[in-house]
């Protein structure tokens, strides 16, 4: 890893992490704007680095972090970017717990809170129709038998995570199944 790819990717995650408000899932399309404008990673690469980011155990941006900084510049290039994606919110928690007790800087955060909400609905929604459509999961001018059958996993994917509640590494696999028997 030369300095100049190890800067950029310092920069780029730091200004991820600073910008991760409601969770990682909505900052992939920077992410994947970013990457992909570098010449880093294609859609289809980045959307196997969400899978595996979504898969293992902790926050799914700081995951992709690691793996991206990883497919950038080896270990170096993953310790850069975890320490990057890592620090914007160290910093925050720690002005946030210098602060504790102020009403007033409670109160003006919850109303950021409630602005920013919304917009992450839209980014992750924007996320997701985003890889389907760039990854043949879906497409906006013709239906066939595999986009209904890629919709159906969808549609289940979704039933699952958002009216059973269940466990996302759970999905997955079932998914990953589910995607063996249809188009193996």
């Amino acid at each position: 890893m030369d300095a100049v790819e190890g800067f950029q990717l310092f920069v780029l995650f730091f200004t991820v992490g600073a910008a991760s408000f409601g969770g990682g899932y909505g900052m992939l399309p920077w992410i994947e704007r970013e990457v992909s404008a570098r010449g880093w990673m294609t859609l289809a690469d980045l959307t196997d680095v969400v899978a595996i980011a979504g898969i293992v155990p902790g926050p799914v941006a700081a995951n992709a972090a690691v793996l991206v900084g990883f497919r950038v510049a080896g270990v170096v290039g993953a310790l850069v970017a975890a320490l990057a994606m890592a620090l914007p919110s160290f910093l925050f928690t720690m002005a946030l717990a210098a602060a504790e007790g102020r009403r007033r800087a409670a109160r003006m955060l919850a109303r950021v809170y409630t602005g920013v909400r919304p917009v992450v609905a839209a980014l992750i929604a924007a996320a997701a129709v985003r890889f389907a459509a760039g990854n043949g999961v879906v497409r906006f001018r013709a239906w066939d038998v595999e986009t209904y059958a890629s919709a159906t996993i969808v549609a289940a994917a979704f039933w699952l995570l958002a009216v059973r509640k269940a466990h996302p590494a759970a999905v997955m696999v079932l998914c990953g199944w589910l995607g063996w028997l249809m188009y193996g």
